[in-house]
C-alpha cells in the first residue's frame, strides 16, 4: 500500500512497431512474456513440408493424364481466357468496321453514336 505504483498493462495490439510484432503477437498468447504457441522453426519447417507437399503433388505424379490436366488447368487455361477476351474485342472492332464500311447504312454522326453506345 505504500509507495508502490501500478504498472500499466501493456496490450499486445499496442506495441506492433513492424511486421515481425504483428508475427510474434499473433504466435504468442493473451499475455507478452508468455512462451509462444508455435515456435518460428516450427513454423519455417511446416511452410517447407507443405511447399514439397505441393512440388511433389503437381510435378511428380505417376500418371501422365494427370500432369496434362495440371499443366491444362495452370498455363492453357489462362491462356484461353485471355485470348477469349482478345477475340471479343477482335468481334467488336471487325462489326463496328462492317458498318462503317456498308454504302448502304446510313454513316450519320448520330447513327454511329447509337450504334456504339
Amino acid at each position: 500500500m505504500g509507495g508502490e505504483t501500478a504498472e500499466t498493462p501493456t496490450h499486445p495490439r499496442c506495441v506492433m512497431s513492424s511486421p515481425e510484432s504483428t508475427l510474434s503477437t499473433w504466435l504468442h498468447k493473451s499475455e507478452p512474456n508468455t512462451t509462444p504457441l508455435i515456435s518460428s522453426s516450427l513454423l519455417s519447417t511446416l511452410s517447407l513440408f507443405s511447399t514439397l507437399l505441393l512440388f511433389s503433388f503437381f510435378f511428380f505424379l505417376s500418371s501422365f493424364s494427370f500432369y496434362l490436366f495440371y499443366l491444362f488447368i495452370l498455363f492453357l487455361l489462362p491462356l484461353l481466357l485471355h485470348l477469349r477476351f482478345f477475340a471479343l474485342r477482335l468481334l467488336r472492332f471487325s462489326v463496328f468496321a462492317v458498318f462503317l464500311l456498308d454504302p448502304s447504312l446510313d454513316h450519320s454522326e448520330s447513327s454511329v453514336v447509337e450504334f456504339v453506345e
